[in-house]
């Protein structure tokens, strides 16, 4: 059986940190109380207080979205390591020239040909509120090994770990 661990504030902060530097990209739904419209995303960076920025056109249908709602759904998924983050959040739109420096990266440029001085250029904030997560701690190979194990001899331990997780500003 995989251990509940319900988390908040810094250790909360701390496993996001920790799942989504290593899942990075995100299916991201904007409209979440009406039409629910997703999208793939790329996390640029999440701060210390848990701030998630994701660099964004400005003219975009998403950005259109937030300002009509501003909340947000984050769906993370790694299966190859079994690590999962259902989040939602808070979403703010910033053209702030230094917050856009930081979450520059050479790959931007894909989207961005004018360089982090494009005038469409824009960073989405998601200060996340709750969530849910499940986290298999060795991975597949070793979670399977283990499910046949429990099979065999009836003991129905897993190494996962999965809680809720809740944010207060």
């Amino acid at each position: 059986m995989d251990k509940i661990e319900n988390l908040s504030d810094q250790p909360a902060i701390k496993k996001l940190q920790e799942m989504i530097k290593d899942i990075r990209v995100c299916m991201f739904f904007t409209e979440v109380h009406t039409k629910e419209q997703g999208r793939p995303m790329s996390v640029a960076d999440i701060d210390e207080d848990g701030i998630i920025r994701f660099l964004s056109d400005k003219n975009s249908e998403k950005i259109a979205s937030i300002k009509n709602e501003d909340e947000v759904h984050l769906v993370f998924s790694h299966p190859g390591k079994e690590m999962y983050l259902d989040l939602y959040g808070d979403a703010s739109v910033s053209e702030d020239k230094s917050e856009i420096d930081a979450c520059w990266t050479p790959l931007a440029k894909a989207w961005f040909p004018e360089g982090k001085d494009d005038p469409n250029i824009c960073v989405i904030r998601i200060y996340p509120v709750k969530g849910n997560y499940w986290d298999t701690q060795h991975g597949k190979m070793i979670e399977f090994l283990k499910i046949i194990a429990a099979a065999v001899t009836g003991n129905k331990e897993g190494d996962g770990v999965s809680g809720d997780i809740l944010l207060t500003k």
